[in-house]
């Protein structure tokens, strides 16, 4: 069992077996627990009155302990997680095991109080050395938030008790749902299926091996998905709930929804064309095939297939920028694709973008996945673009709704000396 163990531990077909036939995200070896256990359970049984090892016995597990010491304590610089005073603490601790193992006579009193006594003191070291090395949230960071968080949310579910889901615009961690006890959106879990982000990744969201977050709805994502509310925070800055609640998104079709609450900054919308778990739709749903890469072309596409319309299939329509204005940045006459260069590497460089909505509907604009916060900032019409910071696919950003000849201003600011636009244009709906 110890070697069947052990292998499990380097031995990545067996280390799979655990795992269920499917490779965890991040953290492999969760079955370690049970070494822990296997071994724990296999020195219960030997630690008894009766057990004394002899000389012989102690001489090689003395011997492998203290060249792995001196090894690790000679190249303790290639182990980020250790200190010399961690191994000095840990070296005297495992000479005291040895004393406790090697005891000739153990008499039960002393024996069983020496034991406690070393099993507190390794612990309590081993846990405040570990606990130490992890960054946590004040509990004012996590409470001030979860308060409001929880309190919007139960505004809403103690009222409204049907199936459907409700996303904010704001985030904490991609856990909101479960932490505010509502049917959200986003989720982490190193057990996400696949599937999962690869359509939330399609349909324009951010999402990752492990997590997926609703940030980046449209009118036709809320109502497909069943966003039924949607809790906004408003712009203002300056106060202590400003400085709480940091915004992910940015929803200026918000507008076209009903405002049902509105609780200091955070304003709750009620969206009256959100569809029900379930619902009837042509059979050409099940021969979608994806070939777009752009988002709102795959969410066109999706409806199309639903509503059995080939029309529905150009329910988004492009829009072109009226100017774009370039400082201090090479220009480009086509942008998808194009490497965006300083040319002053000491000034920044800035891109402006320039349209003035022709209706009012909702118009989003599609950002590249090297169109990261890493990479450029963002302002729209003067004020900061919140956004979900990273993303690894084409997303959508709602820039403007019910604007008709109001002027919308985007601009990108380069913090590094290139950055490569994978695509940037704008459509409505």
């Amino acid at each position: 069992m110890t070697l069947i163990l052990a292998l499990s531990m380097c031995f990545e077909p067996l280390d799979l077996l655990w795992h269920g036939m499917q490779f965890p995200i991040w953290y492999p070896y969760r079955f370690s627990f049970v070494v822990s256990f296997w071994l724990i359970w296999l020195a219960a049984n030997a630690l008894n009155a009766e057990f004394t090892p002899t000389l012989k016995q102690l001489i090689v597990p003395i011997l492998i302990c203290t060249a792995t010491v001196a090894y690790v304590w000679i190249n303790v610089g290639q182990f980020s997680f250790l200190s010399q005073n961690q191994m000095l603490i840990g070296s005297l601790l495992l000479v005291a095991a040895f004393c406790l193992i090697a005891l000739p006579n153990k008499q039960p009193w002393f024996y069983q109080v020496a034991f406690v006594l070393f099993a507190v003191i390794e612990m309590s070291s081993n846990a405040t050395t570990s606990l130490n090395r992890i960054s946590y949230v004040t509990k004012p960071e996590y409470q001030n938030y979860q308060q409001v968080l929880a309190t919007q949310s139960a505004k809403i579910t103690d009222h409204d008790h049907s199936w459907y889901r409700m996303t904010p615009t704001f985030m904490r961690t991609k856990n909101d749902p479960l932490s505010g006890q509502f049917n959200g959106g986003s989720v982490f879990s190193s057990t996400l299926e696949k599937s999962m982000p690869t359509f939330m990744g399609n349909m324009g969201e951010p999402d990752g091996d492990g997590f997926v977050t609703y940030t980046n709805g449209t009118l036709l994502s809320d109502s497909l998905l069943n966003m039924k509310y949607v809790m906004n925070r408003q712009s203002n800055s300056g106060t202590l709930a400003a400085n709480v609640i940091d915004p992910v998104s940015t929803r200026a079709d918000l507008t076209t929804y009903q405002r049902v609450r509105k609780d200091g900054l955070i304003t709750t919308y009620k969206n009256p064309d959100a569809l029900p778990l379930g619902f009837l739709s042509s059979n050409k749903i099940l021969t979608l095939d994806n070939t777009t890469k752009d988002p709102t072309q795959y969410q066109a596409n999706l409806w199309a297939g639903l509503t059995g319309n080939p029309q529905d299939q150009h329910l988004f329509t492009a829009q072109n920028f009226d100017h774009v204005v370039f400082q201090n940045v090479k220009q480009q006459t086509k942008l998808t694709g194009a490497i965006l260069q300083k040319n002053n590497l000491i000034k920044p460089g800035v891109i402006t973008f320039n349209f003035t909505p022709k209706t009012n509907n909702a118009y989003y604009l599609t950002l590249g996945s090297n169109l990261i916060d890493d990479n450029v900032s963002m302002r729209l019409n003067n004020h900061p673009l919140a956004q979900y910071p990273t993303y690894r696919n084409t997303i959508v950003v709602n820039i403007a709704d019910h604007q008709k000849g109001k002027p919308v201003k985007l601009q990108l600011t380069l913090k590094k000396v290139n950055s490569v636009v994978a695509k940037l244009h704008a459509v409505s709906i």
